[in-house]
This record gives structure tokens, C-alpha cells and sequence, in this order.
């Protein structure tokens, strides 16, 4: 049985939580210093004990996931590197904060840094992981047995997993944007509101079967020579449309790197 604690309790470790709600070889506890009292959760997921209460329970842990905001990175494991062995296992969330970092700050424990984003708690998507050379064959085999459902893509560098911060953490709220704001322009042209996202929800799903076998050869087929497919691309081009979605990844990953920067 893997004795697994969680520190935070935002929107991704909900979703790990929904990952891991049938996962019967863990003993989970969460730790969110928001919470003043033990909290029962069974009406969301099995019975998991939540509490603010991060000495009484931290020593036990084989794994610790730190979910929290990389701002209050430094304080948490501060406060917690007393309680940990050289046997501990850290998996970090935190964005832009570098495994060399988490060493100065707990110097004995072996530290994974993980990349994911809220699609886990469907049981789908790709995790991003970068381990330092403390984890043996052994520990990964049970860090995979946490995620069994997922796809763990290791990476060799801090500078990767930044990168797919951006991309893979960053990403599902990126594309919502997109969808929505296609969403609300259809609405715009004299549709409902409801009308408007079943098109949007059903042209996706159609079209993302296509893009995977086609890719944007789906443009050279619809648009025929100086007809309306024509033009409408030709806009977003001329309006820089693939430039404004660049600078969402582009700017996602500055922050990263100055949120690095920030943290001594």
C-alpha cells in the first residue's frame, strides 16, 4: 500500500482526486492549510481524509504531491523538510520551479517534477516528467502505478517541462478560449447561443477525426478557388490569427520563467 499525501486542494488536485478515486492501492490524505478541521469527502470520492494539520500527517507519507502555487513553493517545504527521509518521494506541480531549487529547499528527499492538466480526471492525457537521478527502477515503477491510466512522457531537462507547462498545462484553457470565442462569433451572425455551440461542438469532433489522418489538407478540400472558405482564411491570415495564438503559449511560458526567476 502506497501512502500517498496531497498538499493543496485547487482545481488540479480535484482532478488527480477523480483520477485516483479507484485506485485501491493507495492511502490518501490531503493537506490544504484553508482548512481548519478534518473534512469528509465521500460524497465526491471514496472516503479521504482532508486536513490543515500538514506536521501530524506528513511523516507518514511514502509520496508527497505538491499542488500548490509555485509563490508559496519555498514556505510549504520549509516547513515540511524536517518530517521527510532520503527515501521520501516529492512529485512537484509547481510551475517554473526547478528541481535544482527543490533541492536547496528539501536537500535529502528524491523530487519528480510532473506536468499535467485537468483532462487526467477522464483518465486521458499525457503527463510530463522529469526525475532527478536519485529515482531508481524501483520507485518509478511505483510512481506509474499512481497513474496507471496515463501516459508518462519523460523528459531530459527543467527547460522541457517548462515548455510543456505552457503547452500541456496551459493548453485546455488556451483551446476553450478558442472554441468559445468561435463559439460567441457564430452567435454574432443570427444564431442561439445553444445552436451556436452544437455546431462548434459537433463541427470539432468531426473535424479533429479528419485533422488526424489529413491534417490541413481539411483547408485545400473545402476551400475552392476564390469562394467564401478562400477569404475567410485569407482574413485570418492577413489578421494575424496564428500570431495571436502563439502569443498565448509565448506569454504562458515568459510567466513560467519569471515565476522562476522571482523565487530565491
Amino acid at each position: 500500500m502506497t501512502i500517498l499525501t496531497i498538499i493543496g486542494f485547487g482545481n488540479i488536485a480535484h482532478s488527480i482526486l477523480k483520477n485516483l478515486r479507484s485506485n485501491n492501492q493507495l492511502q490518501i490524505t490531503i493537506i490544504s492549510r484553508s482548512i481548519s478541521r478534518p473534512v469528509d469527502l465521500t460524497d465526491r470520492y471514496t472516503y479521504i481524509p482532508i486536513t490543515g494539520d500538514i506536521e501530524a500527517e506528513i511523516n507518514h507519507s511514502n509520496i508527497i504531491i505538491l499542488a500548490i502555487k509555485p509563490l508559496t513553493a519555498k514556505e510549504v517545504c520549509l516547513q515540511i523538510r524536517d518530517y521527510l527521509t532520503d527515501e521520501t518521494i516529492i512529485l512537484s506541480l509547481c510551475a517554473g520551479i526547478n528541481i535544482n531549487k527543490l533541492h536547496l529547499w528539501l536537500p535529502k528527499v528524491k523530487i519528480v517534477r510532473l506536468m499535467m492538466n485537468i483532462l487526467i480526471e477522464k483518465s486521458n492525457g499525457i503527463v510530463s516528467v522529469l526525475s532527478d537521478q536519485r529515482i531508481n527502477d524501483t520507485d518509478w515503477e511505483i510512481i506509474k502505478s499512481i497513474f496507471p491510466s496515463l501516459s508518462l512522457c519523460e523528459v531530459s531537462n527543467d527547460k522541457d517541462i517548462d515548455r510543456d507547462t505552457a503547452v500541456i498545462g496551459c493548453g485546455p484553457a488556451f483551446l476553450t478560449q478558442l472554441i468559445d470565442s468561435s463559439v460567441k462569433t457564430i452567435t454574432k451572425l443570427g444564431y442561439s447561443e445553444k445552436k451556436s455551440k452544437d455546431l462548434v461542438i459537433n463541427m470539432l469532433k468531426e473535424v479533429i477525426v479528419l485533422y488526424d489522418k489529413e491534417g490541413d489538407n481539411i483547408i485545400t478540400r473545402v476551400a475552392s478557388k476564390g469562394g467564401a472558405t478562400e477569404h475567410g482564411i485569407r482574413s485570418f491570415r492577413e489578421n494575424k490569427g496564428e500570431e495571436i495564438i502563439f502569443a498565448m503559449f509565448d506569454h504562458a511560458l515568459k510567466r513560467i520563467t519569471e515565476i522562476s526567476n522571482l523565487i530565491e
